[in-house]
This record gives C-alpha cells, structure tokens and sequence, in this order.
C-alpha cells in the first residue's frame, strides 16, 4: 500500500518549548518548526495546529492535544504516552520508534499515517477514521479499535494481543506475522483476513469452543 509521504520544508527552524510555541502563536498554525528533546507533562495544548514540523526525542506526558490538527510532520523517538489526541486530524504524518502507551484517539482521522516500531499498549484508536495507514513491527496489545471506519489499512508484524476490533472490519488484512492471543472481537470482524492455521485453530478455539486436536 503506498502511503504519501509528509512534505518537509528543507530547513527547519528550532522551536521554543511546545507548550510556549502554541500558546505565542494565539491559535496560528506552527509551521516549519524543529522540537528537540523537549519534554513538558500535562501541557495544555488543545486544537493545537502543526504543519511541517518534526520531533524528535520529545517527552510530552499526559498532554491535552485534543482536536489537534497535524499536517506533513514526523514524530521521531517521542514519548507521549497518555496523551489526549481525541477528535483530531492527522495527515501525512510518520510515527517512527514513538511511545504511544495509553494515548487517546479516539473520533480521530488518519490519512496517509505510518506507524512504525511504536510501542501502544493501551491506545485507544475507537471510533476513528483510518484512510491509507499502516502499522508496522508496532505493540498494540490491550489497544482498542472498537467501530472504526477502514479505507486501506495495514497491519504487519503487530502485537495485537487483547486488542478489541469490535465492529471493525479487517477484511483483506494479512495477518500472518502478528500475534493475536486474547483479541476480543464480535466474530465477523477478520472474515477475510489471511491468518496461519495456527491462529486460525486458535481463533476457533476462543470463540467457537472447538477442541482442536
């Protein structure tokens, strides 16, 4: 699946703290920026506006960046773990090696997002809107991906251990590489995904009560 990759200005300026940044700029959208190493927890950064940006070794812990609007930006080694990105838009964004433990993001939109190497136990992705993303080699064990709508998604190399894909549809999803211990779903949820017949005799264990010998 070919994912639009986000458009980076070439030069990058350095940023102020992003707490600071957003509150200087008075609801105009931060544009251009590079935040380094900076690390704030509980920042009051709702709608918050990106575009063009990158972090790189942040730390932002329990911040509220509900309604966030995030355009052509990559997120680089950042922890943000406990985050509220609910009800936000992401778009030509890249998560690379990121710590997304027990994020919000639920209502959210995606398009074009890649996930990769991140750990996101616990992330809460309900209710979104999924449109050309990927997640690769990521931990989505305990996330919930409850009611979400789903237009070109990828799933590889995944931990999806009791993970919930309640009435989300991954048909087509090749599932082969990824762990699928205790996932909670309605039952219909991954007809037509391709899974080993290990998973498969599994799967049929936990929901149809079949001894598989």
């Amino acid at each position: 699946m070919k994912i639009a990759a986000p458009l980076l200005p070439p030069e990058l300026s350095p940023a102020r703290a992003l707490p600071d940044a957003w509150a200087l700029a008075q609801g105009d959208t931060l544009e251009g920026l590079l935040f380094d190493g900076q690390e704030a927890a509980n920042a009051p950064c709702a709608r918050l506006e990106l575009q063009g940006c990158r972090l790189a070794g942040c730390r932002f812990l329990a911040g509220d960046m509900s309604r966030a609007s995030v355009g052509d930006t990559v997120f680089e080694r950042c922890d943000l773990s406990n985050c509220d990105f609910s009800r936000s838009s992401f778009r030509r964004v890249r998560f690379v090696g990121c710590k997304l433990v027990g994020c919000n993001w639920m209502e959210s939109y995606f398009g074009d997002v890649s996930f990769e190497n991140c750990i996101a136990g616990y992330i809460n992705f309900s209710a979104g809107k999924f449109r050309h993303v990927s997640f690769a080699d990521c931990d989505l064990s305990n996330a919930s991906l409850n009611s979400c709508a789903v237009q070109q998604l990828e799933i590889r190399a995944c931990d999806l251990t009791r993970a919930e894909i309640f009435s989300t549809p991954l048909k087509g999803q090749d599932l082969t590489e990824c762990r699928l211990d205790g996932i909670s779903m309605a039952g219909g949820e991954l007809r037509g995904a391709k899974v080993t017949v290990w998973q498969a005799a599994a799967l049929a264990q936990t929901f149809c009560g079949v001894e598989v010998e």
